[in-house]
């Protein structure tokens, strides 16, 4: 086997097996982080009424009800309490979570499999007012789409939902994984069968072809062990990403006039609240407690806001310190946790490597 041989077979597995996922992890990553920075944005836009439906003044408008039906012109009708709103489906960033919890899956749809959901089901909606048909419709375009989320949930959950949606357990496996897994296993096939009936390159083609189960390397003993330690700690890296972007969301919007005209804002005691949501896992011992609310002259604490899209419950400590706190632990856990996996899989690659050498 010549050195060249081995050099291209490891360039190739670096390219299709690590390279062009990690581009995907990115790709991935920035597209959700715009998804839920458009959400953010949104939380400042009036919840649409039945003036606002027949004459827009604002920039952009937010809507919920429950899903009723699709017309043949790709408009979908959402229902709440008083008015029926059109939605045009063309341009539309289509989300949909599952059922299941506020960690579970979510994914983004393209207009045409709406048909197959159900009809009732929680839908938001949340972008501009535009002419369709001489009716104000919701709808947008490719610089400025609107977002579509069906969440079949109650409203308050959907916050927690938008902060942990694109986190999962397992990134390496994102959009573009499968296309270039694929073209990693087409590339070490046509390596191995070139070689297949040259007796000097049997060492080749036994590399080439164990290259196509490099991507299992991280499920095989012993490695595994290293892969279960990788899972645990990008568990809680994605929990603590959550937390941190909860707090962003906090700061940016305190001491502000929600669109429904209540003042947001927050108060800070010295006693942990009861009977009020917790925002953030609360851990060891802690001297003060942030409110975020309402705030009222007739309550000496911040209440539930009627916007849904605002945020209510408190914090242990100062948010700005607890929020330097989640993003420098979450860094230093994602890197811990990716050297764990690194290790597994070069535990892996060392006895498979020691079992070659014995072989031949």
């Amino acid at each position: 086997m010549r050195v060249a041989d081995l050099i291209i077979v490891a360039a190739l597995a670096l390219l299709w097996y690590c390279v062009i996922p990690l581009l995907g992890i990115f790709f991935d990553r920035n597209n959700w982080h715009k998804f839920r920075r458009c959400f953010d944005d949104l939380r400042q836009a009036p919840l649409l009424n039945y003036t606002s439906l027949h004459r827009s003044t604002e920039p952009a408008y937010r809507f919920t009800g429950s899903f009723e039906s699709i017309s043949d012109k790709n408009i979908l009708w959402i229902r709440g309490e008083n008015i029926t709103v059109p939605v045009n489906l063309i341009e539309a960033q289509i989300y949909l979570f599952s059922l299941s919890g506020i960690q579970a899956e979510v994914k983004r749809i393209h207009w045409n499999k709406i048909t197959t959901l159900i009809e009732g089901g929680r839908v938001y909606v949340g972008g501009s007012l535009r002419m369709h048909n001489d009716r104000l419709v919701f709808s947008g375009t490719k610089k400025e789409p609107i977002i579509i989320i069906f969440y079949g949930d109650n409203d308050r959950s959907l916050n927690e939902r938008v902060l942990w949606a694109g986190r999962n357990n397992n990134q390496y496996f994102n959009s573009i994984t499968p296309y270039s897994l694929a073209a990693g296993t087409f590339s070490f096939l046509c390596i191995a069968f070139s070689f297949l009936n040259r007796p000097a390159f049997r060492l080749t083609v036994l590399i080439a072809t164990l290259a196509i189960f490099i991507p299992l390397f991280p499920v095989l003993p012993p490695g595994i062990l290293f892969t279960s330690l990788y899972s645990k700690l990008w568990r809680q890296t994605r929990t603590l990403r959550s937390y941190r972007d909860t707090i962003a969301t906090l700061l940016r919007y305190e001491n502000q006039y929600l669109p429904d005209g209540e003042y947001y804002g927050s108060v800070r005691v010295d006693k942990m609240p009861a009977d009020l949501p917790s925002l953030v896992q609360i851990r060891g011992k802690n001297t003060e407690w942030t409110i975020f609310g309402v705030i009222r002259k007739d309550s000496p604490l911040p209440v539930e806001p009627s916007d849904f899209a605002a945020l209510y419950g408190f914090i242990p400590g100062s948010p700005e310190q607890l929020s330097r706190f989640y993003t420098t632990a979450a860094s230093i856990l994602s890197v811990i946790a990716v050297l764990f996996l690194v290790a597994g899989i070069a535990l892996n690659i060392f006895f498979i490597a020691l079992l070659i050498s014995r072989i031949s």
